[in-house]
């Protein structure tokens, strides 16, 4: 059971894009508290409830990275 979930009540779609992440992001040999620290950090910094859903993530080793382009788009930069 998701922590804060009613038991029973289906999830909605970004609530099950942000499992998808996880799970794939598990799979991929990341520890969950890496995961929990970079979802945690992001829905605080942008205010958002499913940042796992709303914002694309790349890796680098075994750090998990936003693209600063998403937020503040220069043309110049691909």
């Amino acid at each position: 059971m998701l922590p804060g979930r009613e038991r029973g009540k289906p999830l909605n779609y970004l609530e099950l894009v942000e499992v998808a992440f996880v799970a794939f992001f598990r799979s991929s040999g990341f520890p969950m508290r890496r995961i929990r620290a970079a979802r945690d950090y992001v829905a605080k910094t942008f205010a958002v409830e499913f940042p796992l859903a709303e914002y694309q993530f790349k890796t680098e080793g075994m750090y998990i990275l936003m693209d600063y382009n998403q937020f503040d788009p220069d043309p110049s930069v691909d």
